[in-house]
């Protein structure tokens, strides 16, 4: 164990988290994520396109929240929730690769992420406090509908206002798309470029 430890000190400290070797791994893995949250921002796409309708509904708010998932999974690639030396070596460096910094939207998302990773630990405890009042859930409609009365809104996707909501709290989505498609597009380029990190691909 100690000896393992000191190896990834040693990576951390003199290859800035990453062996060049290992590169493609990182880089081919947050193609895959990315990849994920496009394809559902894509069926969120399609479901906006169809009729009213409570499948409507649901596909969208499914599709959307999916797509956030996929996206906080990516997020964590450039800032992990780890603080060990190992982790935030490895984001750093590949915040530099990919361009990233805390004005991406991709940062923004790592305040949803827990809500909706750990979705029914929130559900456990909503539902024990009784809640009196309506519920909605799996809704589309305005975020207005947070700050009415005796409403509680569980999940809630607001198209015109690019806003979900998840236990009545709201988050802003706007930018996560284009953002991951920038990151895939740069993942792509490096993997057929001999799967190197290279900011010269941005």
């Amino acid at each position: 164990m100690k000896s393992r430890v000191s190896h990834a000190h040693r990576i951390a400290k003199e290859y800035d988290g990453i062996l060049p070797y290992h590169e493609i791994f990182y880089i081919r893995s947050i193609r895959f994520s990315t990849g994920r949250a496009l394809t559902a921002f894509a069926r969120y796409a399609e479901a906006l396109k169809s009729p009213q309708s409570e499948t409507r509904s649901e596909d969208l708010v499914f599709g959307l929240y999916e797509a956030i998932g996929h996206c906080a999974a990516v997020s964590r690639y450039f800032w992990p929730t780890s603080e060990e030396k190992l982790p935030v070596a490895r984001a750093t460096r590949l915040r530099e690769a990919f361009g990233m910094n805390d004005d991406d939207p991709l940062y923004r998302v790592r305040s949803i992420r827990n809500g909706v990773e750990h979705f029914d630990e929130r559900l456990d405890r909503f539902c024990a406090k009784d809640p009196v009042g309506t519920i909605f859930d799996l809704v589309v409609d305005s975020e207005d509908l947070v700050d009415e009365q005796v409403t509680h809104v569980l999940r809630l996707v607001d198209p015109a206002a690019q806003t979900v909501v998840l236990f009545g709290k709201k988050y802003c989505f706007a930018g996560l798309q284009s953002s991951i498609e920038r990151i895939q597009q740069a993942a792509e380029k490096m993997d057929r470029m001999g799967g190197r990190l290279d900011p010269g691909v941005r």
